[in-house]
């Protein structure tokens, strides 16, 4: 919606149970042959608002702390539409979470309530598993244009990509 040449983002009060719906089964796939768990991710998500953030803690089990970038990124700038993911990715980059979390799943919704995930290596001390090294090496940038843009993004940002789904 534009108004006064600002453009407004509304999220439907449904979004969040739909993302409820899909998010654990989408996440797992995204992990699966890594040897990782949740709990050594801090988890990246788009801040679409703050039912969404809630919901997928809840759905995943999460703790506050393993999506505090995805909080940070909501409360001081909302919801930025597309470039959001990368603001959330650039804020774990310099947070000390990095430290703690040496792997961030990094989690979009968008329209039609379509999934992209990533799998981020931080840039504190991590083991890179075997599987991991091996999906590195074949892991392909997308296409230039489309929603697949965040991987490429997030290479030209130098933010490790492990494997995307």
């Amino acid at each position: 919606v534009m108004e006064d040449a600002v453009t407004l983002n509304v999220v439907s009060p449904r979004v969040p149970i739909f993302i409820g719906k899909g998010v654990v089964s989408f996440v797992q796939g995204l992990m699966e042959e890594t040897g990782l768990s949740m709990d050594e991710c801090a988890l990246l998500c788009h801040p679409g608002g703050k039912t969404i953030l809630e919901t997928v803690e809840d759905k995943l089990q999460l703790s506050r702390e393993q999506t505090n970038s995805s909080w940070s990124v909501l409360r001081a700038h909302g919801n930025m539409s597309d470039c959001t993911n990368l603001m959330v990715a650039d804020h774990f980059r310099h947070s000390e979470q990095r430290h703690q979390y040496p792997w961030g799943v990094c989690v979009s919704f968008g329209p039609g309530l379509g999934m992209e995930g990533l799998l981020l290596r931080g840039l504190g001390r991590a083991e890179t598993r075997p599987a991991c090294r091996r999906l590195l090496r074949h892991a392909a940038l997308p296409a230039p244009l489309g929603p697949a843009t965040l991987p490429r993004l997030a290479a030209a940002r130098r933010l490790p990509l492990c494997c995307r789904r």
